[in-house]
């Protein structure tokens, strides 16, 4: 029978998720002769960051060692904003002082 792995350190790497791509969009209407843009923004990718928890143990980021957050959603006509990327929260415990 194997025992259980106890991991007390790693190396992880973090990183921020790309914003979306805004759209070029231009507005026709049929009484609106100039018409104008009307492309939206798109969303902020999300972040990822480190916080505390109670377990003293590594191994769910031993064989998972990259961590990013979630990609921004492009932006769309009639000035529709891409929504923002999720965050990526990686909770460990801190080193006792």
């Amino acid at each position: 029978m194997v025992g259980a792995m106890f991991v007390d350190e790693c190396t992880v790497k973090l990183a921020a998720g790309d914003g979306g791509r805004g759209c070029i969009s231009f507005r026709r209407e049929k009484y609106e002769p100039w018409g104008g843009p009307n492309g939206g923004d798109g969303g902020r990718g999300g972040t990822s960051s480190a916080r505390r928890r109670q377990h003293n143990n590594l191994v769910d980021y031993k064989y998972q060692p990259h961590w990013k957050g979630e990609r921004g959603e492009h932006g769309q006509g009639a000035d529709c904003h891409g929504s923002d990327g999720e965050h990526r929260v990686l909770k460990m415990r801190s080193a006792p002082s």
